[in-house]
């Protein structure tokens, strides 16, 4: 990489200043020394945070300028750029969280780019998690998806067991903080199913 270079050679250059012995030089030439110094390390700083940066994946918000229907079709269409995806708290997906369930459920199954989804207080009911339960047992790219503060009840959350079946790249959901009665038997039932078949899910909150 470009900063390859320059990186080495501002260790080595901190190298040679550490140990060679310096003559003496006076105030004015150790105030020099220490804003090389300064100058080296702000460099080297400044070279790592852009490298780390490059390499974060990227992420898209629901609440910027871009629509949930606009962001939801960039999913559809496998876009590249969307890596972190997340829907939290938007009020158009709330007020149609059925529609927009399902057209997010279309979107994912093919999609293999989004890797972490969130979608926490998006008013997702139990027809809702059947089409994200659906998209589960096709998508093969995803590793986390948040469904915290939703509206899941036991048949949702059957539903989304159920699409863990077939699923491969899961590795963690959370299904906290329903505005939904206890869930009952037959929930935990179809969740113990799952994990007869499914071998990479190793986080569930709530614990199952």
């Amino acid at each position: 990489k470009s900063w390859g270079k320059s990186w080495h050679s501002s260790v080595c250059l901190l190298g040679d200043l550490a140990a060679h012995s310096l003559p003496p030089v006076g105030r004015d030439g150790l105030e020099i020394v220490e804003d090389s110094f300064h100058h080296i390390l702000l460099t080297m700083t400044t070279q790592r945070a852009a490298v780390e940066s490059s390499a974060a994946p990227s992420r898209s918000w629901g609440a910027s300028s871009i629509s949930a229907a606009e962001l939801i079709k960039k999913i559809e269409a496998n876009d590249p750029s969307l890596g972190v995806v997340d829907i939290s708290n938007n009020a158009i997906f709330q007020m149609k969280s059925d529609e927009y369930s399902a057209m997010l459920g279309t979107a994912l199954k093919a999609n293999t780019f989004v890797r972490e989804l969130s979608l926490v207080n998006c008013s997702i009911g139990d027809r809702g998690a059947e089409f994200l339960g659906e998209a589960l047992s096709c998508n093969r790219t995803l590793v986390a998806l948040n469904l915290e503060k939703n509206s899941l009840n036991q048949d949702g959350a059957s539903a989304i067991a159920r699409g863990l079946i077939r699923n491969t790249t899961l590795e963690s959901i959370n299904l906290m903080n329903q505005t939904c009665s206890r869930w009952g038997d037959k929930c935990l039932d179809d969740f113990l199913d799952m994990f007869n078949y499914n071998m990479t899910l190793l986080k569930v909150h709530p614990v199952i």
